[in-house]
């Protein structure tokens, strides 16, 4: 048997034992794959290597090397987890604040667009008020002229009708003048005759 067996297996079985409790409390905590068990596996590593360093165990020294190796990588993994659970974090925090503007872009857009509806809805209410006025103003402004019209119609109307009795009223004048002409010429003429008459009566008496 290897003289350096013995004192190999007692260093082992001691650090086993120390360690127990502690990678016990280690993994009823979630604390296994982090730091502080790191931190007791590199110690443990720098224990076999110095006692191997102590003891010329060139098994102990190697196991050493390869348990601070061991230690090593889970050190680097553990750096690399980190790195990646950090930059997902980041990713997700990009992500989130992407979606934030995103949603905080579409409210301003809805925003923006409902303002443009109410926009137009006022405009065409307001194109069609003035459309409604203009049709009044056409409306009022044909009726005036309709009123004017027919008032220039009338009064052309009253006119024709006054002059055509004025017409009738100078032909029943010129009427009335030729019948009192007319009689007046058969009294003159009856007038004549009764003088010729009494003259012929005279001459023959």
């Amino acid at each position: 048997m290897n003289l350096k067996f013995i004192p190999r297996a007692v260093l082992s079985s001691s650090l086993r034992l120390f360690r127990l409790p502690i990678d016990g409390a280690l993994r009823l905590g979630g604390d296994s794959t982090n730091g502080a068990s790191l931190a007791l596996d590199r110690a443990d590593a720098g224990v076999r290597a110095a006692a191997g360093l102590l003891m010329r165990d060139e098994v102990l020294t190697e196991d050493a090397a390869l348990r601070r190796s061991a230690a090593d990588e889970r050190r680097h993994a553990l750096r690399l987890r980190a790195e990646a659970e950090y930059r997902e974090d980041r990713a997700e925090t990009e992500v989130e604040r992407a979606r934030e503007e995103a949603e905080s872009r579409r409210r301003q857009a809805d925003r923006a667009a409902s303002q443009k509806r109410e926009q137009a809805k006022k405009q065409r209410a307001a194109r069609k008020s003035k459309a409604a006025k203009r049709s009044d103003t056409r409306k009022r402004t044909a009726q005036k002229e309709t009123q004017k019209r027919e008032r220039v119609v009338e009064e052309r109307s009253k006119r024709e009708r006054l002059r055509a009795t004025e017409r009738k009223s100078e032909a029943l004048d010129k009427k009335a003048d030729a019948l009192a002409a007319s009689s007046e010429a058969q009294r003159l003429q009856k007038a004549a005759a009764r003088t010729k008459a009494k003259r012929k009566a005279d001459r023959a008496g």
